[in-house]
């Protein structure tokens, strides 16, 4: 077909691997299908490029009332974590990924490696992650860590201000000379 419409997509018949359908665009911005011959839930709508939604996807579900999906972003960023007494400030940087899907947030940070020696809690600045990922209400969760040689919890919170806090369950990390966080992941809603 050459009507100045590009395809952007096809549907394959998963019976016999034709092409039965083709999701066509153009410059209006309209979102154009032709030929498709039949609807059933077993087949659908393969896509070669991106589709990109002004409004909200709604998706089928077995029980209950379907709700629009309406976010999804995947976002990476470095943040720069300080052990700190107050007065003495040791820094580490790690990976941190977000992954957001409506009002659910999972966060992933890689291993913190600090060496000492120090008391004192772990922190980042105010304004460390995006807004959109920023909880209404402080988010605390736990994770592994080691104080030297002793295998401990470390109780985190991911604060209103988009900054992280973290210190041992039994208050600050004392007389620590290496101070190892391993790799987390968290998840926390948005409202």
């Amino acid at each position: 077909m050459s009507d100045g419409r590009s395809v952007i997509g096809k549907r394959k018949n998963v019976e016999n691997g034709s092409e039965d359908a083709e999701l066509r665009n153009c410059k209006t911005s309209k979102l154009y299908v032709d030929n498709v011959y039949e609807k059933t839930s077993s087949h659908g709508i393969l896509l070669n490029n991106n589709v990109t939604l002004s409004g909200s996807l709604k998706l089928p579900t077995t029980g209950g009332t379907a709700s629009n999906l309406n976010f999804y972003e995947e976002y990476s960023t470095t943040i720069t974590f300080t052990w700190t007494d107050g007065v003495t400030n040791i820094t580490c940087d790690a990976s941190v990924s977000f992954v957001r899907l409506g009002k659910i947030v999972v966060v992933r940070i890689s291993n913190l490696s600090f060496t000492g020696p120090l008391n004192g809690f772990v922190t980042s600045v105010a304004g460390s992650i995006p807004s959109r990922f920023t909880p209404t209400v402080q988010q605390s969760f736990f994770s592994p860590h080691r104080a030297d040689v002793s295998y401990l919890i470390a109780l985190w919170s991911l604060q209103t201000d988009g900054s992280f806090y973290s210190s041992n369950v039994d208050g600050t990390y004392i007389n620590c000379t290496d101070l190892l966080f391993f790799e987390t992941s968290f998840t926390y809603p948005i409202v």
